[in-house]
């Protein structure tokens, strides 16, 4: 849409155009900011960090979240409690045949892998399977509803800046684009029709004129004179 504007019509205008200018200058800027915001919102949310199960368990990393002055932060550590409780909800869908709770799926998960590291053995190696594959599908539940409810608060910011974008192209239009003189758009005003009309009238008496003296320069003074 920025693309199809006519940027040369900004040279059109004079040092007494100073407000088009700024106006027009403000709505480019706040189209291309919108822009840039949609990508950077877009971008932020497919490269953001990926939520494990130590993410969901450990206190001390929740609370490190809560207490950050970024407000990203802040809202993320409430999506993982968010997420913390819808996983307790379905825990036989996800976990249940291994734990009882996050909590101890994780211990579990813990004693399995130090188990299969001092004592290997097809039941420990079986076990820890079954382990990392209950935990591998809560993590991918807990992923799968974070970047859900993101997507949900992205749609809103996307709509914002979607606004402010439209808003900018049209001011940018408005303010680019000057209406056409009087001039130059071929309309005259009833002032210069007047004097066009006089203009002509004057050219047609003399244009009258000039063949009456060339006759009268013909004529004799003898035949003047009869």
């Amino acid at each position: 849409m920025v693309a199809g504007l006519q940027l040369t019509s900004i040279g059109s205008l004079g040092a007494g155009d100073w407000p088009r200018l700024v106006s027009a200058a403000a709505g480019l800027a706040g189209a291309l900011g919108a822009v840039g915001y949609m990508i950077f919102r877009t971008s932020r949310l497919l490269t953001d960090e990926w939520i494990t199960l130590a993410h969901l368990e450990l206190a001390q990393f929740r609370q490190r979240l809560h207490s950050s002055r970024h407000r990203r932060d802040k809202r993320r550590a409430d999506a993982i409690d968010h997420i913390y409780e819808e996983l307790q909800t379905y825990r036989d869908e996800l976990y249940g045949s291994v734990a009882e709770s996050i909590s101890d799926l994780y211990s579990r998960l813990i004693q399995a892998n130090d188990a299969a590291r001092k004592r290997p053995s097809l039941a420990q190696a079986q076990t820890a399977a079954a382990l990392r594959s209950a935990v591998d599908a809560t993590v991918q539940a807990a992923n799968y509803s974070y970047t859900r409810s993101d997507f949900a608060a992205l749609r809103k910011d996307l709509a914002r800046a979607a606004a402010v974008f439209v808003a900018g192209v049209v001011l940018f239009a408005y303010a680019a684009n000057p209406p056409k003189t009087a001039a130059a758009s071929g309309h005259t005003t009833p002032a210069r029709q007047a004097a066009s009309m006089a203009s002509g009238h004057r050219t047609d008496t003399a244009s009258f004129a000039a063949p009456a003296r060339a006759v009268d320069g013909l004529i004799s003074p003898q035949v003047r004179g009869s």
